[in-house]
């Protein structure tokens, strides 16, 4: 009788472990609770993330002047930000949070680039789509989507360099409507280019040409127009 509690005290043991352990694991793609106006956001690069890591949550850690535009039509101004994890903004000096849900779009001025960017809720952009939040409009054709990703630590301690934290932090990724599919575009140049099959190779010569990058807003906005007229021709 007690090797067998034991047996089973060790199994819940085992299983509490594993499913702590297994809810610490992403996977690529589980991102989002899309059932309600709240949001939990998953780190996408399927590491086991310590509990020690900093998190960077905004997309941007300046509030940054905009408009937010709410489900109900309602509009509300000032300087705020977009926090990734949780998906909702945050409005400087106002304790109230603001859910993906509630909002229909929003845009600001981006400092950096003396621009300003539009941003709109993802399921009205791309209804299917299994992903929730806010996603910015590159192009009529392409979008960017921030999510979290984690950055394990750098050093190392035979060169005695690098950093000892580990990271969550946003990072942008790029998609696109495709042949009437909303496609994510890979972030390595070798994958991002296979996405075009059979047209890989000439899209690929031509962006050359055109000097297009796709790692950049220009660029894979000409990518994808090269795309489109070498595969209708």
């Amino acid at each position: 009788m007690k090797t067998r509690i034991s047996i089973v005290s060790t199994f819940l043991f085992v299983f509490i472990l594993s499913t702590t352990a297994f809810s610490q694991l992403t996977g690529i793609g589980t991102v989002i609770d899309v059932s309600g106006n709240q949001a939990r956001m998953i780190v996408r690069t399927g590491e086991m993330v310590p509990d020690a890591a900093i998190v960077q949550p905004y997309l941007n850690e300046d509030y940054r002047i905009g408009v937010v535009t709410f489900t109900d039509q309602t509009t509300k101004e000032g300087s705020f930000r977009y926090k990734v994890d949780e998906e909702l903004i945050e409005f400087q000096g106002n304790e109230l949070t603001y859910p993906w849900g509630n909002i229909v779009r929003f845009n600001w001025l981006n400092p950096d680039i003396e621009e300003i960017e539009y941003f709109e809720n993802l399921k009205k952009i791309w209804p299917q789509s299994e992903f929730g939040g806010l996603a910015r409009k590159v192009s009529d054709k392409i979008i960017s989507k921030a999510f979290m990703d984690y950055v394990a630590p750098t050093r190392d301690p035979r060169m005695d360099m690098g950093d000892f934290n580990s990271y969550v932090v946003v990072n942008e990724y790029y998609f696109a409507i495709i042949d009437d599919n909303l496609i994510e575009l890979p972030k390595s140049k070798s994958d991002f280019f296979a996405v075009f099959g059979e047209y890989e190779k000439e899209v690929k010569k031509q962006a050359s040409k055109e000097k297009f990058k796709h790692d950049e807003d220009k660029g894979v906005i000409g990518i994808i127009n090269l795309y489109e007229n070498i595969s209708k021709k």
